[in-house]
């Protein structure tokens, strides 16, 4: 069996994984020298009890107003619930750290590039865009965080599989657009509940801009897909 931790958003509270290795160990002793003479089994059960901390996942939409959050994107809105542990964008910065070293570490364990690759896109967005709006719970007119109602602008969701946002085509969440829903990273045979959904260009994939945003209820518990 392949024990690997739980994977939980970074906005709830949640127990260390718990786990226990059970090995059973079985000793035949012979006389030296009599093979086939009398010998004595023996068998013994050893338990070994391990702890593993939650892997803590932020819940992060970015909106940018430019495409593909280029070179030349001046602004991009930081969208997190409103259960955010992360205040700032230093604290989420250090919050994304924190899960990519986790990831580094479950390597051996996991082929994790595709969920690095997503933590490492939205870093890289943070660490080059040089206005950066923040904004928690729902947004009820992106053009309050930098005029973001543009016709090219990039979105980016990370989060727990489950983690979902609603767009709408007006402000005031009227007219509901497109939902979207982070869903298990498969790796080969294994499902990891963590991922992000990625679109270059609002305009090229839904034909039109959203106006305002919405969170869906805080993201379901997949942990149990990280269990083999």
């Amino acid at each position: 069996m392949l024990i690997r931790p739980p994977f939980v958003d970074d906005g709830t509270l949640a127990p260390a994984g718990e786990f226990r290795i059970v090995v059973d160990i079985a000793v035949r002793v012979r006389l030296p020298g009599v093979p086939n003479g009398p010998h004595v089994d023996a068998t013994k059960t050893v338990e070994i009890p391990v702890v593993l901390p939650a892997v803590r996942v932020p819940a992060v939409l970015l909106v940018a107003a430019n495409y593909a959050f280029g070179a030349d994107d001046e602004r991009v809105a930081v969208i997190l619930r409103n259960e955010s542990p992360h205040r700032t964008v230093s604290e989420l910065v250090g919050g994304l750290n924190d899960l990519m070293d986790v990831l580094g570490g479950l390597r051996t364990l996991l082929p994790l590039v595709p969920i690095a690759d997503g933590v490492g896109a939205v870093a890289q967005v943070l660490a080059n865009t040089p206005r950066i709006y923040i904004a928690f719970g729902n947004v009820s007119d992106l053009e309050t965080y930098g005029d973001l109602r543009s016709t090219h602008g990039a979105v980016l969701l990370l989060g727990l599989a489950g983690t979902k946002v609603t767009f709408f085509d007006d402000t005031d969440f009227a007219d509901s657009n497109h939902d979207l829903l982070v869903e298990p990273t498969q790796l080969g045979p294994l499902a990891a509940p963590i991922g992000y959904v990625y679109y270059p260009s609002l305009n090229d994939s839904w034909g039109n801009s959203p106006e305002s945003v919405a969170w869906a209820d805080a993201a379901i518990d997949l942990s149990h897909l990280t269990q083999s």
